[in-house]
């Protein structure tokens, strides 16, 4: 049976997503780091998971569940940070509610997801494709750098891996 990858996230509104895109483009202009640009920027919810197209049928069934009940989480996004030497990402506020739904969607689609991440929410601008040697310079940059929006999230998203060009593509948003 074939499987493609698929990943839930919290997309951003429209104008915050802009900036974040002008972001991840300078870094690619700058930084030769161009992997973030394979997907819309977002928060992670649930990382990327092989599935069936039974199996991503039962996913779409759980997340427009999840999305009806959904009351609308304030998200606060606060400057830069990184991981390790191989990710710079703008930081999300702690923000109990975003962990219970993580934890919600985690405990739904436990027979179809086999995740164990750690849930650390952040939208990354250079991701794992940055050479070491700038990579030091890169976060020098962007830890002097201010970046602080707010904004109201409403829906979980469902992202595929697109066979043909390595994108991941939008697969619902209701």
């Amino acid at each position: 049976m074939d499987k493609n990858l698929y990943f839930i996230a919290l997309l951003l509104p429209e104008k915050i997503s802009n900036e974040v895109l002008l972001i991840q483009k300078r870094c690619y202009e700058i930084y030769n780091s161009k992997k973030v640009l394979n997907s819309p920027p977002h928060i992670t919810i649930i990382p990327p998971f092989s599935a069936s197209i039974d199996d991503i049928s039962k996913v779409k069934i759980i997340l427009n569940k999840i999305n009806r009940e959904f009351e609308p989480i304030t998200v606060v996004l606060d400057n830069f940070g990184k991981f390790d030497s191989r990710n710079i990402h703008i930081k999300v506020k702690d923000n109990l509610r975003l962990n219970e739904l993580q934890e919600v969607v985690k405990h739904r689609l436990i027979n179809v997801t086999t995740s164990n991440f750690t849930f650390t929410p952040h939208i990354s601008i250079i991701n794992r494709d940055i050479m070491p040697e700038v990579f030091t310079q890169a976060y020098n940059f962007f830890a002097n750098e201010k970046f602080t929006r707010v904004f109201q999230c409403n829906s979980l998203s469902l992202l595929m891996l697109s066979q043909h060009n390595h994108v991941w593509m939008l697969q619902n948003n209701t």
